[in-house]
């Protein structure tokens, strides 16, 4: 398949309580339930990761959410879900400069949740060498609608999936 598209500059984050503790704000439980059921899923059926074939080094996830990194993950919160590697962005430019090639990842772009319904824009995302100085037209997002269940937060519907 071939992929055209233009640069695009994501800048978004979760929805919610305004930014606190250095314009970092904590996820709230919900919010951390839907990343972690979107994990628990991508683990279970790796196809539903977008773009997930192009992640040759494991399922890493970059920890800061949205471009902005209004919020963080940890290791406490991904811990549930076993096989995911947590890095920043800065520690993946690293390893894409010290490998000397291309690094890709997961990312969380958003979560916005409202009652039992929660969507989900995340997808996959890259780190090119610096040296390179290249010009980024890659990868996919997906937006994904989840719906709490007796307590648990199940995998509802793929709303959208775009590639660039």
């Amino acid at each position: 398949m071939e992929r055209l598209g233009a640069v695009a500059l994501i800048l978004c984050g979760c929805a919610g309580a305004s930014a606190t503790n250095g314009g970092v704000r904590p996820l709230t439980s919900d919010e951390a339930a839907v990343i972690v059921a979107v994990l628990k899923r991508g683990s279970a059926d790796p196809t539903t990761i977008p773009d997930g074939q192009l992640l040759k080094m494991g399922r890493v996830l970059r920890t800061e959410v949205g471009y902005s990194g209004s919020s963080k993950l940890s290791q406490d919160l991904i811990a549930p879900v076993p096989g995911w590697t947590l890095r920043s962005l800065a520690l993946l430019q690293q390893d894409a400069d010290s490998r000397d090639g291309t690094i890709y990842f997961v990312v969380i772009e958003s979560v916005d949740v409202t009652g039992s319904t929660a969507v989900i824009e995340w997808g996959t995302d890259i780190a090119f060498p610096t040296r390179l100085n290249a010009v980024k037209v890659c990868c996919t997002l997906a937006t994904d609608e989840y719906r709490k269940t007796d307590g648990a937060w199940l995998f509802h519907n793929r709303v959208r999936e775009v590639m660039f």
